[in-house]
């Protein structure tokens, strides 16, 4: 068979051809070359699809069409598909394209039967597979069968089901090309699928085999229950089996066309695989995977003794494994990093890579990077395997992170603890913890002991300043680029530690006081007066940042004109600061530009540093203080006063519950809460601050790599990391162009994929629910971090762009950081996806009084913009009215 420009081979095909032959072509043709035993085939080029297209009249009027399609427009996907399919199946496969088909199918035997199955340039791709989207076709016998098949082929590129999916994932039609694969048929005795990594949980160590009689396309069209066999690929053991009822075969027709086959007696009970030919295809799997390097959604069929591979595709539903991976041969169990700081985005891996240069735990000398917290799509993943393995903090932790972190983590991690893996092992040498944590717990004991008087919150503030000044001052010395780049180095690698340790252990005297006096005092307080004692203090920078925006709105209020400005979003954020020569433009300014000197290093999603800051794009300040121009002038700052009068009014009763004698500890608790537990901010507020002065920096960098030629762009040097970056600074001949573009579909692919919160090193992701509590039917579950009941209608916002809250509002939104605080002046209640009791967004609701309720699983689908809803605090559930 001669290659061609319609026609190519297997053996004439590579990886590297998908351009040409699609996905599912490509893979054949490098399965083929490997030597797996792949039935024999051509593929009809994109070239051939490209050529038949040419002969639709209207081809650009369809192609505009499709652009249009919105995802999830079921309606119009029908209609399109019934139009243009019947159109295309109008037009004649061109001549010069026939006849290079009938010449391959006259090479490979006219005398045998065909598969017939399209393979799409967007198909069986690393970040989606695209599986079973387009039309296949069986038993193919005859040229003018095969010439109708194709033609279908190429039709069912515009089948619904094709149509929505592409337009979900993003995949424009302009540019689309499909192949068509035509195959020999093998008539096997059983055929299936085999998973090379199991597709439920994760685990990389397990293959999951679904078998069936006769041709597989029973098995994935869903028309017959398969047989599932589980496989240890570690210790070639077949650890699980169920055997299905199978009524019937698919078996190929004399005369072209498939046919059920009824099964009767006991072929209907026979285990289609006996364990010994499971663990042959999970071998045979592990050589594929091994081939790619990832793992493989794989079909197969056997007939004869031989096993027949007919697909081999990426698994593409896989969560990607925590980098770097261990080298000890141990099971590791990670926590989510990034639901701690309550931001699940992915990171880019400048962002990321600078807070493995932050992290000191576990961190080895000379290491620039910590290995102990690692990345997995884009996300920040903490190995707690050797916590785990320390009996105190086994028993600890699954408590600790469930009530403060997030309340589905707690249950995961409780069953990571209770295996084997954990019971044994390298674990935390509890003399060299205390040798570390001395410096902070044994002031912060001093402290608890005895509570500090004075503003101790702006003692510590006008103490982070100085290092922050220190910091800016370095930076200002450096000379060059490179120079810049080490002090910001030395910066990241030891701001969390000496300078910040008497900071932190006031932070754990207000922590320790906060769940002391919570734990002590349930026994005869309400759980309401316990948490509004920490409410409404002075000193909390986010707090006073939500104040400070406040007395901005307060600003424009009373001024028409420059109200209407600040609130014409279709305006550039500079265009709507244009304001000086409004009436009550001048004064705005001046505030606006205190704030920005303030605040201007925070942003939402903060903790993702290729996001731009507040003074880089105001945009989302902008809209966050629009938003609190409908209320009333002064609200904020009454709602303050109310918040600490109420705090006040809930010492008191707690110290009546009390009584005499245990009343002594609760006021102690009580003036330690109020001392230290404003601080709690504090140390993110330098964290920022100190990032927004690296930020330049990398900027900087990203502007001379490109213009060496380094980079294809500025932009790019996010797709670097710290170490590779002061590498490519130091050495202008390397090139890492090709190191970020990859990095950047990578990227692209990770930011759609749903983070799990707790996970191990094989891959598996571990699943549980928070303690269920009573509530209403239909109410959604979560955790109630700060008490009340309110109702309201839903602003549901899954980013700042989004448009903001407005006065009375609940707030449904996947999390919140400190850039999302200004809103919660406005909110009337808080509904979160993520978070515990102790992370932010539910410690500002205590702040701001407001009625909140997270960890609430796929709250922003589950209620819209608009709806009524009711928020209780006080059980932890929201129900939606209307």
């Amino acid at each position: 068979m001669t290659p061609g420009p319609y026609v190519l081979p297997f053996e004439a095909i590579r990886a590297g051809d998908l351009a040409r032959v699609g996905g599912k072509g490509a893979n054949l043709g490098e399965l083929s070359a490997a030597g797996f035993a792949v039935p024999p085939g051509f593929c009809l080029t994109v070239a051939a699809y490209e050529r038949f297209l040419a002969g639709l009249a209207d081809a650009e009027t369809m192609i505009a069409e499709l652009e249009a399609l919105r995802p999830g427009d079921h309606a119009a996907a029908q209609a399109l598909s019934g139009r243009w399919q019947s159109r295309l199946r109008a037009v004649p496969v061109p001549p010069e394209v026939a006849q290079a088909a009938e010449q391959a199918w006259r090479t490979l035997g006219p005398g045998h039967a065909y598969a017939v199955r399209s393979s799409a340039t967007a198909e069986d791709l690393p970040g989606a597979s695209f599986a079973g989207q387009q039309d296949t076709f069986l038993n193919v016998r005859g040229l003018e069968g095969l010439l109708g098949a194709i033609r279908d082929c190429w039709a069912s590129l515009f089948n619904e089901r094709a149509l929505l999916y592409r337009a979900q994932v993003g995949v424009a039609p302009r540019g689309l090309g499909l192949a068509v694969v035509v195959q020999r048929l093998i008539d096997p005795e059983v055929s299936g699928i085999l998973f090379t990594a199991d597709p439920t949980t994760g685990q990389r160590g397990l293959a999951r085999i679904d078998a069936a009689f006769g041709l597989g396309e029973a098995l994935v069209s869903g028309v017959v229950s398969a047989d599932a066999y589980t496989v240890d690929r570690q210790n070639g053991r077949v650890t699980g089996r169920i055997i299905s009822g199978k009524t019937f075969a698919l078996r190929s027709a004399p005369q072209g066309g498939i046919r059920r086959v009824p099964l009767g007696g006991d072929q209907a009970q026979t285990p289609a695989l006996t364990d010994a030919q499971a663990l042959a295809l999970a071998e045979l799997g592990g050589r594929i995977e091994a081939h790619y390097g990832v793992p493989q959604d794989i079909e197969w069929a056997g007939v004869g003794g031989q096993w027949y591979v007919l697909q081999s595709r990426p698994i593409t539903t896989l969560f990607p494994l925590p980098a770097p991976a261990p080298g000890d041969g141990q099971l590791h169990a990670y926590l989510s990093f990034s639901h701690l700081q309550v931001m699940t985005d992915a990171l880019p891996p400048l962002a990321a890579s600078l807070w493995r240069v932050l992290f000191p735990i576990g961190r080895p000398p000379h290491a620039l990077e910590n290995p102990l917290l690692t990345v997995a799509g884009g996300r920040l993943y903490l190995d707690i395997s050797y916590a785990l393995r320390y009996p105190l903090l086994r028993r600890v932790l699954p408590r600790a992170a469930g009530a403060n972190i997030d309340a589905r983590m707690g249950d995961p991690l409780a069953q990571l603890a209770a295996r084997p893996e954990f019971q044994r092992g390298p674990r935390v040498s509890g003399r060299r913890a205390l040798r570390g944590l001395a410096p902070v717990v044994g002031p912060a004991l001093g402290h608890l002991l005895r509570p500090e008087r004075g503003d101790v919150a702006a003692a510590e503030l006008e103490s982070t300043n100085r290092l922050l000044g220190a910091f800016r001052a370095a930076l200002d010395a450096a000379p060059t680029l490179d120079a810049r780049l080490e002090v910001v180095m030395g910066q990241l690698r030891t701001l969390i530690g000496p300078p910040l340790y008497p900071l932190v252990s006031r932070l754990m005297a207000g922590v320790l006081s906060d769940t002391l006096l919570r734990q002590f005092g349930a026994r005869f307080a309400a759980r309401a007066d316990l948490i509004a004692v920490g409410s409404g203090q002075r000193g909390n920078v986010t707090t006073e940042m939500g104040l400070a925006l406040g007395d901005l709105a307060d600003a424009a209020h009373g001024h028409a004109d420059l109200i209407a400005r600040l609130r014409r979003t279709e305006l550039s954020a500079q265009e709507r600061l244009d304001v000086g020569r409004l009436p009550g433009g001048e004064p705005f300014l001046t505030l606006w530009q205190t704030f920005l000197a303030r605040y201007g290093a925070r942003a939402s999603s903060e903790i993702d540093l290729s996001r731009p800051r507040w003074h880089d794009d105001p945009a989302p300040l902008l809209n966050m203080l629009t938003g609190q121009l409908g209320a009333g002038a002064g609200t904020h700052r009454q709602q303050a006063q109310a918040l600490q009068a109420g705090a006040q009014q809930a010492a008191g009763r707690v110290l009546r519950a009390a009584g005499p004698f245990r009343g002594l500890l609760v006021r102690h608790l009580v003036r330690a809460v109020r001392t230290y537990l404003p601080l709690r901010e504090h140390p993110k507020f330098l964290l920022v601050r100190v990032l927004g002065l690296v930020r330049p920096v990398l900027q900087e960098a990203g502007v001379v790599l490109a213009a060496r030629g380094q980079l294809g762009s500025p932009g790019q040097v996010w797709c670097l990391t710290l170490p590779e970056l002061q590498e490519a600074v130091a050495h202008p001949d390397r090139v890492l162009d090709g190191v970020a573009s990859a990095r950047q579909t990578t990227f692209a692919h990770d930011s759609r994929l749903r983070p799990p919160r707790v996970m191990t090193s094989d891959g598996e992701i571990i699943t549980g629910r928070p303690v269920a509590q009573p509530m209403p039917d239909g109410a959604l579950g979560g955790q109630p971090v700060s008490a009340g009941v309110v109702e309201g209608r839903a602003r549901v916002m899954l980013s700042l762009a989004d448009p903001p809250v407005q006065p009375g509002e609940i707030l449904i939104a996947p999390f919140t950081d400190p850039g999302w605080t200004p809103l919660f002046v406005a909110a009337a209640g808080l509904v979160t996806e993520v978070g515990g009791l102790m992370t932010h967004g539910s410690l500002v609701a205590r702040e701001y009084g407001l009625p909140a309720v997270v960890g609430v699983e796929d709250a922003t689908r589950r209620i819209r913009s608009g709806q009524r809803v009711r928020v209780n605090g006080d059980l932890g559930y929201v129900e939606v009215l209307n």
